[in-house]
């Protein structure tokens, strides 16, 4: 016993190091044993998570919620195509709106609306006319010039019908433009009374 004793105090060093290399020897092994097979099957758990979602359309869903914005619903009427009731993201601007409802109709004071306004829900929007806005005295557009008007704006100058705006257009083609507003008093049909409700709204 006394000489395993000093055999062992002698060769400490050696011994020491044989037991280190014992125990990294078991560790690898019951790492290669069950290490590996733990790391293993929880990848493997991770990767049927990630390809459940996949098939269940998981992300596609999960940014399809990201990206949702609330439906609302407003009404539009007066100069546009199609008025009527419009289902609308939140958010929405007023132009993209009047661009649902066919867009304004060719008498539209599209001056008035402010286009980039964003719509609310429940909200009634009503675009007016030229020819309602003049007659209101609140048209918000610039002069009719009447050399230049075709019939459809001609007609929207309050007491001016289809014929009397014919009868401008007539005129200007036998007689040429007129030099001064006054003068559209020389049309047939409108006399001082109704230059009198037109003349702050027309230019040369």
């Amino acid at each position: 016993m006394n000489k395993i004793l000093e055999v062992i105090t002698k060769n400490r060093i050696l011994f020491k190091n044989i037991l280190v290399v014992l125990v990294i020897a078991v560790c690898g092994v019951i790492y290669c044993i069950y290490g590996r097979k733990f790391i293993k099957d929880n990848y493997n758990s991770k990767e049927k998570t990630t390809d459940e979602y996949k098939i269940n359309g998981g992300w596609e869903e999960i940014e399809s919620l990201h990206n949702q914005t609330e439906n609302i619903y407003v009404y539009i009427c007066g100069a546009v195509v199609n008025p009527g009731v419009y289902t609308c993201q939140e958010g929405m601007r007023l132009y993209e709106l009047i661009d649902k409802a066919g867009g304004f109709l060719e008498d539209a004071d599209r001056n008035y609306l402010n286009l980039v306004e964003i719509v609310e829900d429940g909200r009634r929007v009503y675009v007016p006319s030229k020819s309602e806005m003049i007659a209101q005295g609140t048209y918000s557009g610039q002069r009719i010039n009447i050399n230049t008007a075709d019939k459809v704006t001609l007609m929207t100058l309050p007491g001016i019908g289809e014929a009397r705006a014919e009868d401008i257009v007539a005129y200007r083609q036998t007689h040429g433009n007129f030099s001064k507003v006054e003068d559209i008093m020389k049309v047939n049909g409108i006399k001082e009374a109704a230059y009198e409700k037109i003349k702050d709204y027309i230019m040369v």
